[in-house]
């Protein structure tokens, strides 16, 4: 079967639209900025000894699907015309560019000719073109995509993990969380004050570092400005990377790498839940474990990455209207609210956020009551384990929240 004359003409307008922005993709240029005026210029010098084809296959695929959805009677001509013009469109603006009063006029047009562009160009062709058809696929597949996302995230985090952790010294803060970990599998407390320097080449490579110590600390104590909450939910993986690979700090940054994997997949999950596209969903929740922080953070031992997991299931809770859900979710997501502070006294207000957010959804709950008295009870035995950590840690019942306690 044969598409009609519309579908194919515009299916050969895409490709040769398509054709334009790979041969400019190919020019060699050189765009060059000017220090005292805002202006730039964009001058070409031949072609590029490298070929970037691998960013033409995304936006070739997306094409080639629209040509056998065409033939098979299923083309969209609307999305094939939408996309003509766009492309159509982007490559005369860059051809304009060439021209030296252009760069004048409106300087950033030379980011027309950035590799990024080149990439979601090609990336959206192949999106905008398959979406239909993509969406139809993963809407009877929620669960499925979800586990495929968590499965691919874990991979690329823990690669990059073992990349960074063979690349990389312990920098910034994430000695401190490392030596706190190391005193609660040692000594079972968070005292540094019988540290030697020698320990510290148990999980880093230099032994010149100093615990950062509070200067409330008790009276014979050193404890760390950095609260433990981080350092004890680590310790696990810290023991099993000393006791089986001898590389305690591996096995912490590999742990932390699941965690931001599980942060993905718990991102798509609060998107499927409040009812966006699946397609959607999966970009939206991948362009975020991609994003350069989410990236770069993904396995450093930072109690950010773990904040976010510890946050996401509450914000599902919230948005997810199923009626069969039972009081233990928002036990659960209690739990781990009250949880927030011990990673760092900076994620209280996080608590209170999602404080209220549980508030709001229970108010309509069939167990509402239940659920107040378990909030109630949860809340006091939290309040009392503070108090007592802050007894210890400080010696004050305000523990890092009291101004001069902690820095």
């Amino acid at each position: 079967m044969w598409p009609n004359r519309r579908d194919f003409s515009a299916i050969l307008c895409l490709a040769g639209g398509w054709l334009a922005w790979v041969f400019l993709d190919i020019l060699a240029v050189s765009v060059a900025y000017s220090e005292d005026r805002f202006e730039c210029r964009v001058a070409v010098y031949g072609l590029k000894v490298v070929w970037p084809w691998v960013r033409w296959i995304p936006g070739t695929l997306g094409i080639v699907f629209a040509a056998r959805s065409s033939m098979k009677g299923k083309g969209d001509q609307g999305r094939t015309q939408d996309l003509y013009l766009a492309t159509l469109l982007i490559v005369s603006v860059k051809l304009l560019s060439l021209l030296p009063l252009v760069g004048l006029i409106c300087p950033p047009i030379g980011l027309l000719w950035s590799a990024h562009l080149s990439w979601a160009v090609s990336a959206t062709l192949l999106v905008y073109l398959t979406y239909p058809a993509l969406s139809d696929f993963l809407a009877g597949r929620p669960r499925e995509t979800g586990y495929v996302i968590l499965a691919v995230f874990a991979v690329i985090y823990l690669i990059y993990g073992v990349f960074y952790v063979r690349t990389t010294l312990l920098h910034g803060d994430e000695p401190q969380f490392l030596m706190i970990t190391q005193s609660l599998l040692r000594d079972g407390d968070i005292n540094l004050a019988n540290t030697e320097p020698e320990d510290h080449l148990e999980y880093h490579e230099v032994k010149e570092i100093r615990p950062h110590k509070a200067p409330a600390s008790p009276e014979g104590k050193l404890h760390n400005t950095h609260p433990p909450g981080i350092a004890a939910l680590v310790a696990p993986a810290y023991w099993i990377g000393h006791r089986l690979v001898g590389h305690p700090r591996l096995a912490v940054c590999l742990f932390l790498a699941l965690a931001a994997a599980v942060g993905v997949f718990l991102i798509y999950t609060l998107l499927r839940k409040a009812s966006f596209d699946p397609v959607v969903s999966v970009i939206v929740s991948a362009t975020a474990g991609l994003s350069p922080l989410f990236f770069m953070y993904s396995n450093q031992i930072y109690p950010d990455i773990m904040a976010l997991a510890f946050f996401i299931p509450t914000l599902i809770a919230t948005v997810d209207r199923h009626p069969a859900r039972g009081k233990f979710i928002y036990v659960g997501c209690g739990v781990l609210a009250v949880l927030l502070p011990i990673l760092h006294p900076r994620m209280l207000p996080l608590t209170c956020l999602m404080g209220w957010f549980l508030w709001k959804r229970i108010e309509d709950h069939p167990s509402r009551g239940d659920l107040i008295r378990m909030g109630l009870i949860a809340s006091g035995i939290a309040f009392v384990s503070y108090i007592g950590y802050h007894l210890h840690y400080t010696g004050d019942i305000w523990g890092a929240y009291k101004p001069g306690n902690a820095w």
